[in-house]
């Protein structure tokens, strides 16, 4: 090493570093036959979705869910075995799920309509394993509620 030299900060990158990146909506899938097929512009609907739990991914089969809480910027989705805290607004989980059978019921909650047992004016009762839980029902989701859930009218 010669002392007596400048310190030289550039550095020039081979041309192979320089080719551009291509995104996946540019990318050539038709020589790959399972790719192909693959619209990541498309929403689909999911039975069910993987979260994070313990350093882990955990599947939730959207017809085991009972209600979905929000908690500010976190949410909590109660299942029939289990509750999973995310830091994920609960906006954000209803655009990613979906599916139509979890709607929401109050500004705070979102409710499995399958897992509905009883509602009134200002509440909707979800009975599992002799524990019932009461969410709220508000006026604004109320009339949208109203028509997804089957009623004999007298």
């Amino acid at each position: 090493m010669i002392l007596n030299e400048p310190f030289n900060t550039t550095f020039k990158k081979p041309e192979e570093v320089l080719r551009p990146i291509k995104t996946i909506n540019e990318t050539n899938f038709k020589g790959n036959k399972h790719l192909a097929d693959i619209d990541p512009e498309k929403p689909k609907s999911n039975d069910y979705f993987f979260v994070r739990n313990a350093g882990r991914y955990e599947r939730i089969d959207v017809n085991n869910i009972l209600f979905i809480k929000a908690c500010g910027s976190y949410s909590q989705i109660i299942t029939k075995s289990s509750t999973f805290t995310l830091a994920i607004n609960m906006k954000s989980i209803l655009a990613q799920i979906l599916s139509d059978k979890i709607v929401k019921c109050h500004r705070s909650f979102a409710v499995n309509i399958d897992r509905i047992r009883a509602f009134d004016d200002i509440s909707i009762y979800i009975a599992y394993n002799e524990k019932v839980y009461e969410l709220p029902l508000s006026i604004t989701y109320r009339k949208s509620l109203h028509v997804l859930l089957p009623r004999l009218k007298s």
